[in-house]
């Protein structure tokens, strides 16, 4: 029995300590994928693990254990440039850029994660702006479809909805000929916590551009003064 609990707890050991990070067949992955992890200052961490068959990020904590994401054999040279990347620390979040396909042209999207146990808080959308609000209050500001514009507490994890008017974004990209949501914005101030988002449409009546705004007053997502 004693012996049993010890080949037991040696498992355990291995499971959550052991890293695997190399490919005897594949050495030049080592150049693409780094397992340093990423510790946070709740002492979770985060990093990525491979192999010759997949590669993986894994979340840990003292309790738990979790894998991510991960890529299959045909894409492990894509780690980091396809999926998760460019993870950033909050409060009691962390932020995680992922790229839905390797190269032009579709923008990356958002998704928050709790720090504690990495369950998904929200799939943001796109990137539109990140700041601080006049009391330091971190922020992102994503495109989460053609109606709505997500602002997003980075302390709080609070997830609030400006809704655009239908069919106005999509106005845009035809009269403007773009071919991504990315290029819809052409400019973003933001000055006493009012975000304005600028944009040139077709005037009916002269038929030439005109440059407007949406505007979007962060202090409406709030209960307090900010």
């Amino acid at each position: 029995m004693k012996k049993s609990s010890v080949f037991i707890l040696f498992f355990l050991f291995q499971y959550f300590f052991t890293q695997q990070c190399g490919c005897a067949q594949n050495s030049e992955l080592k150049e693409v994928i780094s397992c340093k992890p990423q510790i946070f200052k709740n002492n979770a961490k985060i990093y990525w693990q491979y192999n010759c068959n997949s590669s993986w990020l894994t979340f840990q904590n003292k309790n738990i254990k979790k894998k991510i994401f991960s890529l299959d054999k045909d894409l492990i040279g894509l780690t980091t440039r396809l999926g998760y990347s460019n993870i950033k620390e909050y409060k009691n979040s962390f932020l995680a850029e992922y790229l839905v396909i390797s190269g032009c042209c579709e923008p990356p999207e958002y998704i928050l994660h709790n720090k504690t146990n990495a369950e998904i808080i929200g799939k943001l959308g796109s990137f539109l702006y990140q700041g601080k609000t006049k009391d330091h209050i971190p922020f992102i500001l994503t495109l989460k479809s053609y109606t709505s514009i997500l602002f997003t507490d980075l302390n709080t994890n609070k997830i609030s909805t400006y809704h655009i008017k239908e069919g106005l974004l999509e106005k845009i990209m035809v009269q403007n000929n773009f071919l991504t949501t990315d290029d819809i914005f052409e400019e973003i101030q933001m000055k006493n916590n009012i975000i304005l988002l600028k944009y040139k449409i077709l005037n009916n009546k002269t038929r030439g551009f005109e440059k407007k705004s949406i505007k979007i007053n962060i202090q409406n997502f709030y209960n307090h003064s900010i």
